[in-house]
């Protein structure tokens, strides 16, 4: 009877010790995937060209950490839908300037701090979706989900871009997982937890929006019965919170605040493809052609891409393909990790259809997650028992999605587009000199006054300056403006053509530089 205690100290040793080293591979495992990402979101944040709007949104965020106000001073908004944007910026939802102006403070500005956060969001994002898989369906289907989203394409460029889809994206998945890890310790709990992060990432972009739709979806889905008007009114205190504070803020100048939103519902990128954030709702089917062709058809195979990233295509089919087996074939329907990522796929889709008219690639963030988890469950269901065919599945897949980001990184466009055409007007130009270029060019000339970004070339101004810098963005919102404003098309075609000669040009710019 004396070694029996013995006995059940080994029998327990001997359970304890396989879990600890299955834990520990679990944890490398993901130590090595998140490592894997950064890697990769790293090199594209150092190779990547930059966004116009990269520059717009870092303005109000270095002020903010500078001097202590939310101004846009770079973008020119005289007489504009956004006069007003150089002391209150309300075009754009306010938590991302604050929290970059905060990485700003503790880090110093500049595009790769900027770009250092969104990476930072993409980990959040990767690891909340792991716990999002992980509560739903066993540690393998979980991991490789995860990888797919790790490693995709549009991910990567969404987590090494200086915007706040990713922080948008990652507090949404975070709040999803987080009601569905903590729900069955404390409904009270998870909805605290879960509507506090949906609410953040709403006050971040309005497509925060999904989130909060998610969890509604999910509330119904899986806790109708425990659900009650007092735990509604507990999820709604993160949004009253919200909202005072950002009204405090819009009340401190109401004409800008909503002239500003009003004017973003086609905004800048509306005015540059002639589309607005609504037509979806007037213009249902062809609205879904253009989600089809514009946000998913067109980003992974479509004629604005060179041929080393047109086997993105294959991705594309397996999303697509991942969400039609979901529906199709009743074994994986009745997953319950199935379930979960089709009713969210269904439900985003649907949003960004009929909600979101201007079918920007970069709110792929959003869905992309959803659809490789279908894709993983694909592949997972249809490779059982075949080990070598899903080795061979998710190797075909790496080799896609690294094939894409090494030829961005070969390509480097940072450094042989952009910085060479800052360096000839640093080179040809006099100390003062100004210059009127798209917003990524902040980065390089900074806020003394002496760059601003206006597509109008001093139209509404009248401001002459000695340097005038073209980009597609430019091109687009000109092209545009044929119809749209055509006096201005035709100010900006005679004052280059008079005033103006063409001095420098790569694949990515245009400099016109004012002969005296």
């Amino acid at each position: 009877m004396a070694s029996q205690p013995e006995v059940v100290d080994l029998a327990c040793q001997s359970r304890q010790t396989p879990n600890l080293a299955a834990r520990r591979r679990t944890a490398a495992a993901a130590l090595c995937l998140l490592c894997g990402f950064v890697a990769l979101a790293l090199g594209t944040a150092l190779t990547r060209t930059v966004a116009a709007n990269e520059g717009w949104f870092a303005d109000p965020a270095f002020h903010l950490a500078t001097q202590g106000f939310m101004g846009t001073t770079a973008l020119e908004s005289s007489r504009t839908w956004l006069e007003g944007i150089d002391r209150h910026t309300y075009w754009i939802f306010p938590l991302y300037p604050l929290t970059e102006a905060a990485v700003f403070r503790l880090f110093g500005w500049g595009l790769l701090t900027m770009r250092a956060g969104s990476i930072f969001w993409g980990l959040l994002a990767v690891s909340a979706f792991y716990l999002l898989m992980r509560s739903q369906a066993e540690r393998g289907i979980a991991a490789l989900a995860t990888l797919l989203v790790a490693i995709d394409f549009h991910f990567i460029i969404g987590a090494s871009t200086g915007r706040m889809d990713m922080m948008c994206a990652a507090l949404g998945y975070s709040a999803l997982a987080a009601f569905l890890v903590l729900r069955q310790r404390s409904l009270r709990l998870a909805i605290l937890i879960s509507q506090t992060l949906a609410a953040a990432g709403l006050f971040t972009h309005p497509c925060g929006m999904l989130a909060v739709a998610g969890l509604v979806l999910l509330a119904l889905q899986v806790d109708r019965s425990r659900l009650n008007w007092r735990l509604v009114a507990f999820g709604l205190v993160p949004y009253s919170i919200g909202l005072a504070v950002y009204a405090g803020y819009a009340m401190q100048d109401p004409q800008s605040f909503f002239r500003q939103l009003s004017g973003n519902v086609s905004g800048l990128a509306g005015e540059a493809s002639g589309t607005t954030r609504f037509d979806g709702l007037l213009h249902p089917l062809s609205a879904l052609w253009r989600e089809l062709l514009y946000r998913y058809m067109s980003a992974f195979n479509g004629t604005s891409w060179r041929n080393p990233y047109r086997s993105q295509v294959l991705i594309l089919l397996l999303y697509w393909g991942g969400a039609m087996v979901a529906i199709l074939d009743r074994r994986v329907r009745q997953q319950k990790a199935a379930r979960l990522l089709l009713s969210l796929c269904i439900l985003y889709f649907v949003l960004m259809w009929l909600l979101e008219g201007l079918k920007l690639r970069v709110y792929l963030v959003h869905t992309i997650p959803l659809f490789a988890g279908l894709g993983a469950l694909w592949i997972w269901n249809w490779t059982s028992g075949r080990p070598m065919a899903r080795r061979a599945a998710v190797g075909l897949i790496l080799l896609v999605q690294l094939l894409g980001l090494g030829v961005g990184f070969w390509r480097d466009e940072y450094r042989n587009q952009i910085l060479p055409a800052a360096a000839f007007i640093k080179q040809h130009g006099q100390p003062g000199s100004s210059v009127i270029a798209p917003g990524q060019f902040v980065f390089e000339f900074g806020f003394d006054g002496r760059f601003v970004d206006d597509v109008r070339l001093g139209y509404l101004t009248g401001k002459v300056p000695d340097f005038y810098v073209r980009d597609s963005w430019y091109d687009n919102w000109l092209d545009q403006a044929r119809t749209r404003e055509p006096s201005v098309y035709q100010h900006v075609s005679n004052t280059l053509a008079l005033r103006y000669r063409e001095v420098f040009h790569n694949e990515g710019y245009r400099i016109y530089q004012l002969q005296h």
